[in-house]
């Protein structure tokens, strides 16, 4: 069993919030499509991304949705928690250590847990100023 990355819109919204822990994987991405490069792919000029050797190409790190959601809960005390409600749905609530729960969230599309966590941490990096 592995773990899930993050997703690409997920990845782009952590660095911005200031998520920039080094990772095995990591998105690269130009005006027309992105790419997710480390040990599940390759990232070169062939599929019409230049190398990230360059320095004005971007990259969001694609850690774990796990390591993803550590870092929300010991940097910003944002803890992000799935829960079943029956039926192939899943919640997500995002709660803050001081304050309690401050984002529930129920996407309809929502079908697994996976999907729930991913929704979960987008609305806690949300959160972050």
């Amino acid at each position: 069993m592995k773990e899930k990355l993050i997703e690409f819109t997920t990845a782009k919204l952590a660095k911005e919030k200031g998520f920039n822990q080094r990772w095995s994987h990591y998105y690269t991405w130009n005006d027309e499509k992105h790419i997710l490069c480390g040990d599940f792919g390759v990232c070169d000029s062939s599929y019409g991304i230049p190398s990230t050797e360059h320095s004005d190409i971007p990259v969001a790190y694609a850690p774990t949705q796990s390591l993803l959601q550590k870092w929300l809960r010991e940097e910003h005390e944002l803890i992000v928690e799935t829960r079943f409600a029956g039926e192939d749905r899943f919640y997500a609530d995002v709660y803050n250590r001081n304050y309690g729960l401050v984002s529930a969230s129920m996407a309809s599309d929502v079908k697994n847990f996976e999907q729930a966590l991913e929704a979960g941490i987008k609305s806690a990096l949300q959160l972050i100023k």
